[in-house]
């Protein structure tokens, strides 16, 4: 995943050099055709001219720099690793700081034909991490999480999750760990509020979170089953195993959706297969894998029982009078004939007696 982040900033960049460049164009076009009123405002423009040029000379320095590194990575992801790794070391020995953050990630990950080599990847990333590279910051706090070529270490790891503030991963953590109290003291105030930023960058685990605290009203959280079955369901698209259980839960229980035990068992199997492809990453060591794979499990055992539990034949209308908020209206409908017992006019009108005029009340109506 650390990987994929460092091909996306590269991508990022292009986009932002085409639109750039048409800047310094349009304000030459301006000049010429004298279209400035005033001394002021020829001189701000002037200076925008200048700015849009250094931002375009910058870009193009950074593509100069990327470029090289994504071609590299395009050679290990057809399976060369060894290739890649040799690319990537001669633009490193050049002073490409890029490249050497992605060779730290590359010797941390391993390839096909590359094996991990964690002291290499911890000093690649350092220098990296010292030249302000936040994918490196982020790498360095998985190594210290999961003890990778040096000894576990969370305060160490909390405090490189922190300096890494743009990626998702980084973001993620630094919630998990703050729920937790791993490496700094437990608050779930931050944890919440990080696990939305997360959420906003895009983590489908972050956004799994914030289902399971609107689900279950978690830590002094408001219990919204619209907004869980919101972030359950964008999760769910990503394919996060703990989402998928969760809906399976929801359409088990009814709690928020129409029951559905045939959807129910079908979100499971999809939920289960997911949770096996997780294990699998985790005796791998990826870092997302690890933390979250014995919730996973944990998550699957539960709703797995609590639907085998269930009836396979029961009836629609049977399953729903199951549910607590079927129950709850029940008891409402047994005590609304009591409650019209005592509204209703006490005394029938007679027979010979001279018409009324209707009234509007509701009782009368009645």
């Amino acid at each position: 995943m650390q990987m994929r982040a460092v091909v996306v900033s590269c991508f990022v960049c292009l986009m932002f050099n085409s639109y750039v460049s048409s800047v310094p164009a349009s304000a030459e076009n301006l000049k010429i055709a004298g279209r400035w009123q005033t001394v002021e405002e020829r001189m701000e423009m002037e200076r925008a001219m200048e700015k849009a040029k250094a931002k375009r000379a910058a870009l193009m320095e950074k593509y100069a720099e990327v470029a090289p590194v994504q071609q590299a990575m395009h050679v290990h992801s057809r399976g060369d690793s060894r290739s890649a790794a040799r690319a990537l070391e001669a633009l490193s020995n050049a002073g490409n700081r890029t490249a050497t953050e992605a060779l730290g990630i590359l010797y941390m990950e391993g390839g096909p034909n590359l094996k991990k080599d964690y002291k290499k990847a911890l000093q690649l990333l350092y220098l990296a991490a010292a030249s302000g590279k936040s994918i490196a910051r982020g790498a360095l706090g998985s190594m210290y999480y999961l003890g990778q070529g040096v000894p576990t270490d969370y305060k160490k790891a909390y405090a490189w999750f922190v300096a890494d503030s743009d990626t998702k991963i980084s973001l993620f953590m630094r919630a998990y760990m703050e729920e937790h109290g791993l490496g700094v003291e437990k608050n779930a105030g931050d944890a919440f509020r990080n696990y939305g930023r997360a959420a906003y960058r895009g983590s489908e685990e972050a956004k799994a979170v914030l289902g399971e605290y609107y689900y279950l009203g978690k830590d002094g959280s408001k219990k919204d089953l619209q907004l869980a079955k919101r972030n359950f369901n964008e999760a769910a698209e990503k394919n996060d195993p703990i989402a998928k259980l969760y809906l399976a839960d929801m359409f088990a229980s009814g709690e928020g959706v129409e029951r559905d035990l045939a959807k129910a068992k079908l979100l499971l199997a999809e939920g289960e297969t997911l949770v096996a492809q997780q294990r699998k990453r985790a005796a791998e060591g990826k870092l997302m894998s690890k933390v979250l794979a014995p919730q996973s499990e944990s998550l699957l055992k539960q709703v797995k029982g609590r639907i085998a539990s269930m009836p396979v034949n029961q009836p629609a209308s049977a399953q729903a009078e199951d549910t607590p908020k079927a129950q709850s209206k029940a008891a409402q409908a047994e005590d609304a004939p009591k409650a019209q017992s005592k509204t209703a006019t006490p005394n029938p009108k007679p027979v010979n007696a001279e018409p009324q005029p209707r009234s509007n009340t509701k009782a009368d109506s009645q």
